[in-house]
C-alpha cells in the first residue's frame, strides 16, 4: 500500500488516503505449475475406409505402437494433457496423422493431418499454433517417403481475473509414422 495524498476531512483534519499499489510481476502470483502427460489414440482402417480397431495407450511423454505389416491404414491421436499440481486439467492440446502403407514399396501415402484443442479452463487462452513442421524422411535407408514426420507446437496463456496475464505455456507434440504400420510419439511443455 501506498499513501496517495493527504485528504480533509470535516475541515478539521488531514486523513491519509491509502491505495493499493498496482499488481507488478513481483506481486502478480507466479503462473500455474503444469504437469504435462501424454497419451495415444490409434484407430486402424480396412481397405474400404471402415474402422476395425481402436487402442488407447497409457499416459507417457513419449512410445511406440502400431504393429509391422505389409499394407494398411491407420490414424493415430496425440494428446497432450496439462494439469495443475491439483489433478484439474488445464487443457489438451491435440494433433493426429492419418496414413496408409505399402511395406512392399517402402512407402507412405496419403498422410493427413490435424490438430485441436479441448478441455481448456477459463484460465487459459489459446494463443495459436506458433510452429509445425511436415515432411517427409527416410525411416528405411534409400526410401525418401517411407516415413512422414508431423510435428507441431501451440500457445496458451495462463491468465487470472483482476490480475491478468501471468505466464506462457507452449506444448508440443512430435509423431512419426512409418511404410511398415508403426509409429513413435513424444510431447513436451514448456
Amino acid at each position: 500500500m501506498r499513501v496517495r495524498t493527504l485528504v480533509p476531512v470535516a475541515g478539521l483534519m488531514l486523513v491519509p488516503l491509502v491505495v493499493p499499489a498496482p499488481a507488478t510481476a513481483a506481486t502478480s502470483p507466479p503462473p500455474d505449475q503444469l504437469i504435462f502427460t501424454g497419451s495415444v489414440t490409434e484407430q486402424t482402417f480396412d481397405t474400404d475406409g471402415a474402422l476395425t480397431a481402436t487402442r488407447i495407450y497409457a499416459p507417457m511423454d513419449s512410445g511406440s505402437g502400431g504393429s509391422s505389416s505389409t499394407s494398411g491404414c491407420r490414424k493415430v491421436t496425440v494428446s497432450n494433457r496439462a494439469h495443475t499440481l491439483l489433478g484439474f486439467t488445464a487443457f489438451r492440446y491435440n494433433t493426429w496423422t492419418r496414413w496408409c502403407w505399402n511395406g512392399y514399396k517402402h512407402k507412405v501415402t496419403q498422410p493427413t493431418n490435424g490438430w485441436r484443442i479441448t478441455d481448456v479452463d477459463p484460465e487459459y487462452i489459446w494463443r495459436g499454433q506458433v510452429n509445425s513442421d511436415l515432411h517427409w524422411y527416410a525411416f528405411r535407408s534409400g526410401w525418401p517417403h517411407s516415413g512422414w514426420y508431423h510435428y507441431r507446437q501451440g500457445h496458451f496463456e495462463n491468465c487470472v481475473l483482476h490480475v491478468g496475464c501471468v505466464g506462457n505455456i507452449y506444448p508440443e507434440n512430435t509423431l512419426r509414422v512409418h511404410s511398415n504400420g508403426t509409429w513413435t510419439w513424444s510431447t513436451t511443455g514448456a
